[in-house]
């Protein structure tokens, strides 16, 4: 079996914008606003317009990448 590399690579970035970016106290407030907006950002990656998902990746990098 081939392992499909481009869907895991997704999830792993998936995983490190909700551990990084994720505040569970805002989506309350503000009424889930950061799933709605990782929704469409994902939405939008799947028709071709990758840029609103690689501004996710981007700030969770970041934030990870502070942490250290």
């Amino acid at each position: 079996h081939s392992f499909p590399t481009r869907r895991s690579s997704d999830l792993v970035l998936l995983q490190l914008v909700c551990k990084e970016l994720y505040s569970h106290m805002y989506d309350i407030v503000e009424n889930n606003s950061f799933f709605k907006y990782l929704s469409g950002a994902i939405t939008k990656s799947t028709q071709e317009k990758k840029e609103a998902f690689e501004y996710l990746v981007l700030k969770a990098l970041e934030s990870y990448i502070s942490k250290k």
